[in-house]
């Protein structure tokens, strides 16, 4: 497998991971500010993960930038 077929696989998980944490979303069932309470903790854990996750595509990219073919 060479470099590029394995950055176009990483990233492909990547993508998929990112894209299973905000399926888990939902709009809440109540109205104004009890529903903005009711999403604010969710919506901050998966901006948590979003950060947690794109950090670690951040730093798998500079270590396949070193990789040589």
């Amino acid at each position: 497998m060479n470099k590029h077929r394995l950055e176009l696989f990483s990233d492909s998980v990547f993508a998929i991971v990112l894209t299973l944490l905000v399926l888990d979303l939902h709009v809440p069932a109540a109205h104004g500010g009890a529903a903005f309470s009711e999403i604010v903790p969710p919506l901050l854990v998966h901006a948590a993960s979003f950060l947690v996750v794109a950090s670690l595509w951040m730093a798998h990219h500079g270590v396949l930038a070193r990789v040589t073919e």
